[in-house]
């Protein structure tokens, strides 16, 4: 399993280390995830619940598309994801399991939306891949 790390300051600086393409996918929704709630997982409904996004993951920028539909989905359903399924080969259509959050009282910080500032992608010869993103609070 990759990991993650951020540096909370006027923005959010966040750098993703993921083993493969899932686990890039994987992490960034645990990121997404702690960085909305903290460290209370406990505060969501009981329901799973699942949303079905289409990406081009060959694109450059793919990372910050990701994030970005994760924004939406929490402003729109209060939404947040603990798992994720890729349907095809390639990726481009992802299904994000999840909950939604009980109370919008409960949440640390909301998350305007993921930059191109400062953005960093890369993927080595053995299949890993290391993300750095600015996102607006």
């Amino acid at each position: 399993m990759g990991r993650f790390s951020y540096f909370i300051g006027n923005d959010i600086e966040i750098e993703i280390y993921a083993l493969d393409f899932f686990d890039l996918v994987q992490v960034l929704s645990d990121c997404f995830r702690k960085l909305i709630l903290g460290d209370d997982e406990k505060l969501f409904d009981e329901n799973l619940i699942s949303n079905i996004i289409e990406l081009d993951v060959s694109d450059y920028f793919f990372p910050v598309d990701y994030v970005n539909e994760l924004i939406y989905l929490f402003d729109t359903q209060s939404f947040l994801p603990t798992a994720v399924k890729l349907h095809n080969s390639i990726g481009s259509k992802i299904e994000i399991f999840g909950f939604n959050v009980l109370s919008r009282n409960i949440v640390k910080r909301l998350l305007k939306a993921a930059t191109y500032h400062q953005y960093q992608f890369t993927k080595a010869e053995n299949g890993n891949f290391y993300v750095k993103m600015i996102i607006d609070i």
